[in-house]
């Protein structure tokens, strides 16, 4: 597909399906207290989890911390509450690190579940907790279709938990998919999703904006892994 065809997709899809406007959405989350929410876990994108290939890359740690706040948003949105919000957080910081180059590939979600292990970034959760967030984060690579597979690979009991995690880590990943072009409206899961492929292209042209957030907050050190 040709740029151009690419953009006249993503036109049709924003005139069918109304989008959430970029004021309200930022009104939103400053009185969700999203806004210090963001850069609490934003502090905690550390560049020394990452491969150096990757650093500054397209799946570097910006585009884990736009992965976050779009998250975040769709989450609530979605009515996910305290506990899912957090490991949706921690999913979407972390869901990248294990990668080792920029291909489209299904095992870097695994990657970075065995890197998280490895250094020890999931210790302050219970084991429940811990399987679930692996899940999110191999799951996030290997797509819906293979939802059953991971569900056993992590023992997954809660699944009314797991799942909606899942998908809005899943569309907030893809959101974020307008920073290369290939970014398939069509394939988002929640109806909260679909309404923010214009905000997700004003994020990514204006994010250094958003991001100032962290600078401001004062919590360098992040919140407590």
């Amino acid at each position: 597909m040709s740029y151009k065809e690419y953009r006249q997709v993503i036109n049709n899809f924003k005139i069918t399906h109304p989008q959430w406007n970029e004021y309200d959405i930022l009104d939103y989350m400053e009185r969700k207290g999203m806004d210090l929410t963001y850069a609490r876990y934003a502090a905690n994108v550390k560049s020394e989890n990452y491969d150096i290939k990757i650093l500054n890359s397209k799946h570097g740690p910006a585009h884990a911390k736009r992965v976050l706040l779009l998250s975040l948003i769709i989450g609530t949105r979605e009515g996910l509450d305290e506990r899912s919000i957090e490991l949706l957080a921690d999913a979407a910081i972390h869901h990248d690190i294990g990668r080792e180059d920029e291909t489209n590939n299904d095992y870097h979600g695994r990657k970075s579940v065995e890197k998280m292990i490895k250094n020890k970034l999931d210790c302050k959760y219970g084991d429940e907790d811990k399987r679930i967030l692996h899940m999110v984060m191999d799951g996030h690579a290997v797509g819906p279709d293979r939802l059953n597979e991971l569900i056993v690979r992590y023992d997954i009991w809660d699944i009314d938990t797991a799942n909606p995690i899942l998908a809005v880590l899943m569309d907030a990943d893809a959101l974020d998919r307008v920073r290369i072009n290939r970014l398939d409206p069509n394939c988002l899961q929640t109806d909260n999703a679909v309404q923010m492929v214009d905000f997700a292209q004003g994020l990514y042209r204006d994010f250094e904006q958003f991001d100032l957030w962290t600078d401001d907050s004062g919590l360098d050190e992040g919140v407590e892994l």
